[in-house]
């Protein structure tokens, strides 16, 4: 997702803020792999007319901090255009292992299309319509996510 790439390269630059970025859950998995899950906090939907917003959590596994300056979460901030079908990402929060914030950044992210099936689409769907994308039950407690997250990827 074009998003996500902007914001992780996001990481060499930008302005850095105290501004925070909500994380309520529970939380929904909407993809990963052995190198990151992308998880929805669903407590942070807002939807005002065709506007809407949802933030966005990335796990980063062991062999991906590696790769990433030691950031282990990615804190994602999005709006939605509904009726335009675009979103942008306006801030960023980055972690590192032990949970502490490395830095918050603002970003000036033009609009951007959706693309059919894409993950960017199955966001639009929750923060816009408040449809998930699955059958599987979101997950109340963040910790126990990234626990499960861990475990799967140590195990493969």
């Amino acid at each position: 997702m074009a998003a996500t790439s902007a914001a992780l390269a996001l990481t060499l630059g930008g302005t850095a803020t105290a501004q925070s970025i909500p994380s309520t859950g529970p939380y929904y998995v909407i993809e990963g792999d052995l190198n990151k899950a992308f998880i929805m906090a669903l407590g942070t939907r807002d939807r005002l007319g065709e506007e809407a917003s949802l933030s966005v959590i990335v796990l980063l596994s062991d062999a991906a901090q590696a790769d990433s300056n030691g950031v282990a979460r990615l804190d994602m901030a999005y709006e939605f255009r509904c009726d335009e079908n675009t979103l942008r990402n306006t801030r960023s929060a980055f972690f590192r292992p032990d949970g502490s914030l490395i830095q918050t950044l603002v970003n000036v992210a033009e609009w951007e299309g959706i693309s059919a099936g894409a993950m960017s689409e199955k966001m639009r769907d929750y923060a816009c319509e408040g449809t998930l994308p699955g059958d599987e039950a979101p997950v109340e407690s963040l910790g126990v996510l990234t626990d499960i997250y861990r475990t799967w990827v140590s195990e493969q």
